[in-house]
């Protein structure tokens, strides 16, 4: 038997050198595992397609032992316009690390998909990273609470009118204000502020999210923005 789906590719382990494992994200089905046979093979010009938050379009035929094979590949229309740079592939990277960690395997989550779909095609936008990440931690149930206070408390995710050691200073805690509207997508911000906002919210999941470990592939996107 034989489906076709399509799905973001969240990670990749070759397997006996020419074969790989790949787990992607459907929005049918949430987060599977599927065996390509031959993609690193010289002649196979579709390896490139291995890489963090690719949409593709598959057709995967079921196996009675081990994993369902993949047995055509192609890019979908969800990425196929984008432009990889080693910003993009940084940022890409990472969303693909933090999806694999909050949404649970074989769980179908349509909202989470349609936000990253979302995602890839706002990717040129100056904060997509950033304003993406929030609003899926913000469906998954752990949305900041916004008031008129002054100081943002990156523990708990409230503003308050109280300095301690969680709290952001002034200029921050506005920025944080607007992560939530998308006037935010474009807002003018230095790559300080956007590196502080990306390790605040990595460092509130950790916080709010069982088990949650902050992406290695944090690092890497420190590094290069």
């Amino acid at each position: 038997m034989t489906v076709t789906k399509s799905g973001f590719i969240l990670s990749y382990l070759k397997y006996n050198d020419v074969s790989a494992i790949v787990k992607i994200f459907e929005r049918e089905n949430g987060i599977e595992s599927y065996f390509i046979k031959n993609i690193y093979l010289r002649q196979n010009k579709k390896k490139s397609y291995l890489s963090p938050l690719m949409g593709i379009d598959f057709t995967a035929s079921e196996s009675q032992k081990g994993l369902p094979q993949i047995t055509k590949i192609s890019v979908s229309d969800s990425t196929k316009e984008l432009e990889y740079s080693i910003i993009n592939n940084a940022q890409m990277m990472l969303a693909a690390e933090f999806i694999a960690k909050v949404i649970p395997y074989g769980e179908p989550n349509g909202i989470v998909y349609d936000l990253l779909s979302e995602y890839c095609k706002n990717l040129s936008q100056n904060n997509a990273l950033a304003f993406y990440l929030y609003k899926i931690i913000k469906y998954l149930g752990y949305g900041f609470d916004f008031s008129d206070a002054v100081y943002f408390d990156t523990k708990n995710g409230i503003f308050t009118n109280e300095s301690s050691t969680f709290t952001l200073g002034e200029e921050l805690s506005q920025i944080i204000r607007s992560i939530d509207d998308f006037s935010f997508l474009n807002m003018g911000l230095k790559n300080t502020h956007r590196k502080k906002i990306i390790d605040i919210l990595m460092d509130y999941c950790g916080h709010h999210i069982a088990d949650f470990t902050s992406p290695k592939s944090l690092e890497i996107l420190r590094q290069i923005l």
